[in-house]
């Protein structure tokens, strides 16, 4: 009698835990689903127009150009103010989401002579909670 109630349990046990390993891979998609990176937004040029880009902090305007590309065979032109500052912007209200992390990637061309600390991405943040309304 004890040997038969062993072997209940150990099918018991055994049915839970297969159950329980189906549920596995299941749940592994789920949550790598969850996890895996999203593009929100690409800007490759390719249409032969800006797509939104403007000049901030005093740059040029930003124009399409076959100049010169990463892929493809447009690219973004823009030159910085005469005091080295601005660039080309892009809003992105509707894009990103509030508490989300981002990922930002981008591909800079210099003129002969720049050194590579000449480059970097600014982010403006607009929100009332901070000095003047401005991050």
């Amino acid at each position: 009698m004890l040997v038969s109630a062993k072997n209940y349990t150990q099918g018991s046990s055994g049915n839970r835990i297969r159950r329980s390993l189906r549920l596995i891979p299941i749940l592994a998609l789920l949550y790598a689903t969850h996890l895996s990176a999203q593009t929100v937004a690409t800007y490759d040029f390719g249409d032969g127009t800006a797509q939104g880009w403007t000049s901030f902090n005093g740059a040029s305007t930003p124009t399409n150009t076959t100049a010169a590309a990463y892929s493809g065979s447009h690219s973004l032109l823009t030159t910085t103010s005469s005091s080295g500052a601005g660039g080309p912007s892009i809003f992105l209200n509707s894009i990103l989401l509030p508490g989300a992390k981002y990922t930002i990637t981008g591909y800079v061309m210099l003129t002969a002579g720049e050194a590579a600390t000449d480059t970097n991405f600014t982010i403006k943040r607009t929100d009332p909670g901070c000095s003047g309304g401005t991050c």
